[in-house]
């Protein structure tokens, strides 16, 4: 798997890239997944997780991840979850991950897009005294058109890709 980073998630998570002079391809890839960390006001620090081919989204409170490691080890039971919920199996146990920077702008534009309807999300719901959640949260992106989709929603995508993998 191929985890492409934020320069600043990296750093964060005291992550050391490979391949940082390379771009790799990550477009259509369904071994690739894209993360970035982000402020909610009010909330703190937020990681998002959106898989390359599909942007199916995964939040986390950044707070909980003082390494790398820990962040990888928790991303890797999520996305097993995320298989599983659509009947697909994922093995995070048996799988080396590559980390390496973000490079495909249109992903990035997708991410930048997702991470303003969070925040958009979060704020409307303090406003009407309505806590939302990262799992709500998560739902609500994952039902979200993204012109850069063949199914536009990534909920739709995704169980794509899950069933070609049963």
């Amino acid at each position: 798997m191929i985890l492409h980073l934020s320069q600043a998630l990296a750093k964060r998570l005291k992550c050391k890239l490979s391949f940082s002079d390379a771009k790799i391809n990550q477009t259509g890839r369904t071994d690739s997944w894209s993360a970035d960390i982000f402020r909610i006001p009010r909330m703190g620090s937020h990681i998002l997780v959106m898989h390359d081919a599909s942007l199916w989204p995964l939040i986390f409170e950044a707070q909980r991840f003082k390494t790398y490691e820990q962040f990888l080890e928790t991303l890797l039971l999520h996305i097993e979850s995320s298989y599983f919920r659509f009947g697909a199996s994922f093995d995070g146990s048996n799988i080396t991950v590559v980390a390496t920077k973000r490079s495909n702008r249109s992903i990035i534009g997708s991410m930048n897009n997702a991470i303003m309807l969070i925040v958009s999300y979060v704020e409307q719901s303090i406003e009407e005294g309505e806590p939302m959640d990262g799992i709500e949260l998560q739902e609500r992106i994952a039902r979200t058109p993204f012109m850069a989709l063949e199914d536009i929603f990534p909920d739709k995508a995704f169980a794509r890709i899950a069933a070609q993998q049963r």
